[in-house]
């Protein structure tokens, strides 16, 4: 399971923000499915994916308040 065809879209256009919101998503839903499964490691991956999307979004879109609050967002 991998978000390969969401980050080949984002990659062909970089400057579409909803294809960069989507990709953050899947590898959030993947981490969340990981983490229900109990195979942690993929998860914390996937989640680590998520984060570092969502970073970048909150460092460049500042006044979208709902990166802020998914950039709370914790694995645990």
């Amino acid at each position: 399971m991998r978000s390969d065809l969401g980050k080949e879209l984002y990659e062909s256009n970089p400057q579409n923000v909803q294809l960069l919101e989507g990709l953050g998503i899947s590898y959030y839903k993947l981490a969340m499915v990981y983490k229900q499964t109990g195979n942690n490691h993929p998860g914390k991956e996937n989640f680590a994916q998520w984060k570092n999307i969502i970073s970048h979004l909150v460092t460049n879109m500042p006044q979208v308040s709902k990166y802020q609050e998914w950039d709370d967002v914790e694995y645990d």
